[in-house]
C-alpha cells in the first residue's frame, strides 16, 4: 500500500530508499508525493494583478497524489517507445522538436500532443494530472488562504528571469535557442522542477471559462468539464517572453491533437 513499509508494496509499486512504497520509476523519474486536503484555486487582482477573468478563485478538496519531479524526457520517452507501449506519431518532427535528436534524452519532450501524453502515462501506471491537481502542485500550500499567496512558483519575487525559470530572457532558451535539460533550474515548492517554464504542460481538463468546472462552492478532486474543444495547458515555455507567463494561475487551451515545440506533460499517479 502506498507509504507503508516495504514488503506490503501493491502493484505498481515498489521500494524507495526510505523503506516505503513509491510508483514504479524509469531512470531518471522521481516521483513526488503531495498531500491532499483542502485548496484554492485561481487568484484574485487583490492577489495577482494580471488574474484573467477565467482564473478567478474556487475552492476544492483533493485525494493526495504523486506527481513527477520533471516533464517527460525525450530519454523516457524513447523507452515507452522501445516497449511498445507510445506511438512516435503523437510526437511532431520540426526543426524545434526535441524527439530523435541526439543528446536530447535529459531534455523535455515536447512536440507532444494530449493523447501522446495520456499514452505515456498509462505506460507508467498514471494518468494526466487533472488541472487543479497541477496547480496544487506549481503552488505548493501558498494559495492565499493555507499560506502567502504564490504568484510564481518560487514565490512573489524576484520577476521571472534565467536565474530561476527556462524562457526567452536573452533569446529563446536562455539564449540556447530550445529547451534546456530537465532540473536545470531551482526547484518550486515539493521539489518540483520546471513547473513554470522548459515546456508547458498539458492536464487532463477540458477548458472551461469555469476554473474547476464543478459550479459555485467546494468539489471533491474536480476533472473539468466531460466534454469539449480544447484541454487545458498549464505553465510557461522556452519561448515565453512575459513574466505574466509564469504565473501560477496561468491558465491556457490548444486543440489535443496540437503539436507545439513549447508543449509536453508530466503524470501523476494516486
Amino acid at each position: 500500500m502506498l507509504g507503508v513499509d516495504c514488503g506490503e508494496c501493491e502493484n505498481g509499486f515498489s521500494c524507495n530508499a526510505g523503506n516505503l512504497c513509491e510508483p514504479f520509476s524509469l531512470p531518471g523519474m522521481t516521483w513526488v508525493q503531495v498531500a491532499g486536503g483542502g485548496f484554492t484555486l485561481g487568484c484574485d487582482n487583490a492577489l495577482d494583478p494580471a488574474c484573467d477573468f477565467d482564473e478567478q478563485r474556487h475552492d476544492v478538496l483533493l485525494s493526495g497524489f504523486w506527481i513527477m519531479d520533471t516533464e517527460i524526457t525525450v530519454g523516457m520517452y524513447n523507452q515507452c517507445v522501445s516497449d511498445g507501449d507510445c506511438l512516435v506519431s503523437h510526437v511532431g518532427t520540426g526543426s524545434e522538436c526535441n524527439f530523435g535528436k541526439i543528446g536530447y534524452d535529459e531534455h523535455p519532450l515536447n512536440c507532444l500532443d494530449w493523447e501522446g501524453l495520456q499514452e505515456f502515462c498509462t505506460y507508467v501506471g498514471g494518468a494526466i494530472p487533472s488541472e487543479a491537481q497541477w496547480e496544487r502542485a506549481v503552488r505548493g500550500d501558498n494559495d492565499g488562504v493555507t499560506a502567502t499567496y504564490w504568484v510564481y512558483p518560487w514565490g512573489n519575487a524576484p520577476a521571472p528571469s534565467c536565474a530561476n525559470v527556462v524562457m526567452n530572457d536573452g533569446g529563446p532558451g536562455c539564449g540556447l535557442g530550445h529547451t534546456d535539460e530537465v532540473g536545470t533550474k531551482p526547484a518550486s515548492s515539493f521539489s518540483l522542477f520546471n513547473m513554470g517554464g522548459n515546456v508547458s504542460e498539458w492536464v487532463g481538463d477540458w477548458y472551461s471559462e469555469a476554473l474547476g468546472a464543478c459550479g459555485i462552492g467546494d468539489c471533491t478532486d474536480p476533472t473539468g468539464p466531460e466534454n469539449g474543444t480544447e484541454r487545458v495547458v498549464r505553465g510557461g515555455n522556452w519561448n515565453d517572453l512575459y513574466a505574466s507567463a509564469f504565473r501560477t494561475a496561468k491558465r491556457d487551451k490548444s486543440l489535443p491533437g496540437t503539436k507545439s515545440a513549447g508543449t509536453g506533460g508530466r503524470c501523476m499517479r494516486w
